[in-house]
């Protein structure tokens, strides 16, 4: 029978060990095909797994761009002292081994030192919380950036900020970028695999550093603050992954 496996990460990244790495290409093979969610990861895996190349192929995850935009308008469980402020945002996962909360911290820091006046939030939770808040103390940036837990509905946070900005180590195919790019929202992120610089257009839509180089991300907060990147532009870069798009894809690859 036809089988469909889909890979939703790097796996160079999430598999440290060797050994993980040979079980899952022998797995894969009894697979007619294998989804990845961007051609970065495509080109990874094919380059891993080479007993699979053949079988890869490449499908985004889809966006409903009109609900998110319409989410973004709803405010019923908004902070709205905390929401009234100006502020960047940064949502993701509160773990250490993935998400990279030094270098996010630090160029906060040093963008705020510079002349940065937006406070930061960072939406998420995970069990690094404490471990995050202490990085924020130790920095004596408590009165600064703010741990705002799980958020039901983010949207209208995104919507309302500056900006979006993403710090990691490694990802799948990060789908904050994309959301905020919906919104019309400047977004810098680190370039690490895999998906930012895939979104991004390498830096044509948004703007992208080294992993670990917090001075670049706090010049680049600096320097994109009131940035206007075209929305006409941003609109046709985005437009393969809406969900009509995709399914249709999906479709292609059920039915065949």
């Amino acid at each position: 029978e036809k089988k469909i496996a889909w890979i939703h990460a790097s796996i160079k990244n999430w598999y440290e060990k060797e050994s993980k790495i040979k079980r899952l290409e022998k797995r894969l093979k009894k697979y007619t095909k294998v989804v990845t969610i961007c051609d970065e990861m495509k080109n990874e895996t094919g380059k891993l797994l080479p007993s699979i190349k053949n079988k890869l192929i490449r499908i985004y995850n889809p966006f409903n761009f009109e609900r998110i935009k319409k989410l973004a308008k709803n405010c019923s469980e908004i902070n709205m002292e905390l929401y009234n402020q100006d502020y960047i945002i940064s949502i993701a996962r509160l773990t250490l081994h993935q998400k990279d909360f030094f270098t996010l911290i630090k160029g906060f820091k040093l963008a705020k030192e510079l002349g940065v006046k937006e406070k930061l939030y960072i939406l998420g939770d995970g069990p690094d919380k404490e471990k995050i808040q202490k990085m924020i103390s130790e920095e004596k940036m408590e009165n600064e950036i703010f741990l705002l837990g799980n958020v039901k509905n983010p949207y209208p946070w995104i919507k309302n900020s500056k900006m979006l900005v993403h710090s990691s180590k490694y990802e799948g195919l990060p789908t904050v970028l994309i959301e905020a790019l919906i919104l019309d929202k400047i977004v810098i992120s680190s370039k690490c695999p895999t998906g930012p610089a895939e979104i991004l257009e390498n830096g044509e839509i948004g703007f992208l550093y080294e992993i670990g180089d917090y001075r670049k991300l706090s010049e680049l907060i600096m320097e994109n603050l009131e940035s206007n990147i075209s929305n006409e532009k941003i609109d046709s870069k985005i437009q393969k992954y809406s969900v009509e798009k995709v399914i249709k894809e999906y479709e292609q690859i059920i039915l065949s």
